[in-house]
């Protein structure tokens, strides 16, 4: 990766469960989980590759919330890591669902950036 930090929104390194669908009632679902994420994408670990350019919806389980958080997200970058895959996921901003589930992230986000300062205070 490029050694020059390109991101527009700050990353909260967040350890949670995610499942990743290929289609939005499809059955082909995949384990990962979350290293950091922020409102724009997550890095993810995976047992295996997926394509650059590949798009996906993922499924977050917040810690405060009993509905996993559905997000459409771009592969953006893929890289082997260990016995499994680190995937770099952007995420979609294109409908009106999207952009909700984008500020409800945001929100926890926020939340949980707080609890970290207040922690380390």
């Amino acid at each position: 990766m490029d050694p020059v930090d390109r991101r527009k929104h700050h990353r909260v390194n967040e350890e949670m469960q995610a499942i990743l669908v290929n289609e939005p009632r499809g059955s082909d679902m995949r384990g990962a989980k979350v290293r950091d994420i922020s409102e724009g994408g997550a890095c993810i670990e995976l047992d295996g590759p997926m394509p650059v350019g590949a798009e996906t919806y993922v499924g977050f389980f917040l810690k405060d919330d009993s509905q996993p958080l559905v997000a459409v997200a771009r592969v953006v970058w893929s890289k082997r890591e260990g016995k499994g895959h680190l995937l770099g996921l952007q995420f979609a901003h294109s409908t009106a669902a999207q952009r909700n589930a984008i500020a409800r992230l945001s929100e926890y986000l926020e939340t949980r950036r707080m609890e970290l300062v207040v922690s380390s205070s």
